[in-house]
């Protein structure tokens, strides 16, 4: 399923790009409302997100600069772009309810198996291994806690 439509590729990366700015300022005014303490890391976050969007603007006006926009359609296969945001949605509602270990587990590994990827060790194996990285980053070398998760016994024990 193509989806064919005026959304040139080049217009595409410059709307991502000032979403993802504007989200990120979105974040960065949120957090601005926390404890100080509590403000930075999402702060920081948000810079960082911030500085991705304008990078990317960047690089596209410099493409276009020089006569060479990126090319293409920005959606190739409209059912698997479809799939993608009801899984990000569904995988952010798990968080809330059950927490971030489980939803995350299944999230990096069925999305790229519905985006085609058809090597489900290497996603489960990946999947497993930032998981590790994440939790020992937060959870152990920052003290940090995790959303509530239904596995946070097993948290706490490996701690």
């Amino acid at each position: 399923m193509e989806v064919s439509g005026s959304l040139s590729r080049s217009n595409a990366e410059i709307a991502v790009a000032a979403i993802l700015v504007a989200a990120a300022a979105g974040l960065f005014w949120t957090a601005s409302g926390y404890p100080r303490e509590s403000a930075v890391y999402p702060q920081v976050l948000a810079g960082l997100l911030a500085a991705f969007g304008l990078a990317m603007a960047a690089r596209e006006l410099v493409r276009r600069l020089h006569g060479r926009p990126a090319g293409g359609r920005f959606v190739v296969h409209a059912g698997r772009l479809v799939i993608a945001l009801a899984a990000v949605l569904v995988y952010v509602g798990a968080i809330a309810a059950i927490g971030f270990l489980i939803p995350s587990l299944v999230f990096g590994t069925a999305l790229p198996l519905a985006a085609g990827y058809r090597r489900l060790w290497v996603s489960a194996t990946t999947t497993v291994i930032a998981l590790a990285f994440i939790l020992l980053v937060f959870v152990v070398l920052l003290e940090r806690p995790l959303p509530p998760d239904v596995l946070s016994g097993l948290i706490e024990a490996v701690r």
